[in-house]
C-alpha cells in the first residue's frame, strides 16, 4: 500500500506544493514543448507558449489538482491549452501582420500624395520659370490676368491697350507655356 501511493505521488504529484509542482513541470514541460513544435516551428514562441502553460496551471493549481486526477488526463488537458495558445498566437499574429498592412498601405497613401504635391510644386516652378521668360508687356498681361485676376477689359484699361491686345498675349502666353511644359512633363516622366 505504501508503495502504490507514493508511486501515484510520483506518476500525478500534487501540484498544490511547491515540490509537487516542480515534479509536474520536470514530467511534463518537454512534453508540452514537443507537442507545441509539432506546431510551430518557431522555438522561442514554442517556449514562450511552454512558459504560459505552466504559469497558468501554477495559478490554477488549487482547481487543477480537483479536476485531472490522472496521467492521461493532464496530457488531454496540456494537448487542449497548447492548441489553444497556439490558436491565439497565430489569430495574434494574423492581426499583427493585418495592421501592418493597413499601415503599409496608409504610408503608401502618404507617399503617393507627398510625392503629387512634390510635382506640383516642380510644375508650378516651372510654369513661374517660363512666365518669367515672357517678353516684358506679356508676362505683365499675363500676371495681371492669372495672379491678380483681373478681366480682359480691367487689364486693358490699366494698361492702355485694347482688349483684343490683352486676348492675344494671353493666348500667346499660354500657348507658350503648354508647348514648353509638354517638353518638362515628357522628360519628367521619362525619368520617373
Amino acid at each position: 500500500m505504501f508503495l502504490s501511493k507514493k508511486k501515484h505521488k510520483i506518476n500525478n504529484p500534487d501540484i498544490r506544493t511547491e515540490a509537487g509542482f516542480t515534479l509536474f513541470y520536470e514530467k511534463y514541460v518537454v512534453y508540452i514543448l514537443a507537442v507545441c513544435q509539432e506546431y510551430l516551428s518557431d522555438s522561442d514562441t514554442c517556449e514562450d507558449i511552454t512558459s504560459k502553460i505552466l504559469i497558468s496551471i501554477w495559478e490554477r493549481r488549487e482547481h487543477l489538482h480537483e479536476t485531472i486526477t490522472d496521467h492521461s488526463s493532464w496530457k488531454r488537458y496540456l494537448v487542449r491549452a497548447i492548441k489553444n495558445k497556439v490558436y491565439d498566437h497565430i489569430r495574434a499574429q494574423e492581426q499583427s501582420e493585418k495592421y501592418v498592412s493597413q499601415i503599409a498601405t496608409a504610408l503608401n497613401i502618404a507617399e503617393n500624395t507627398v510625392e503629387k504635391e512634390v510635382h506640383f510644386d516642380e510644375l508650378a516652378k516651372q510654369v513661374d520659370q517660363l512666365v518669367e521668360q515672357l517678353p516684358a508687356r506679356r508676362k505683365e498681361v499675363f500676371k495681371m490676368s492669372r495672379q491678380q485676376g483681373l478681366s480682359y477689359k480691367e487689364i486693358a484699361e490699366h494698361l492702355s491697350i485694347s482688349d483684343n491686345a490683352v486676348n492675344q498675349h494671353i493666348s500667346k502666353a499660354l500657348r507658350y507655356l503648354r508647348n514648353n511644359l509638354i517638353d518638362y512633363v515628357r522628360s519628367n516622366q521619362s525619368i520617373g
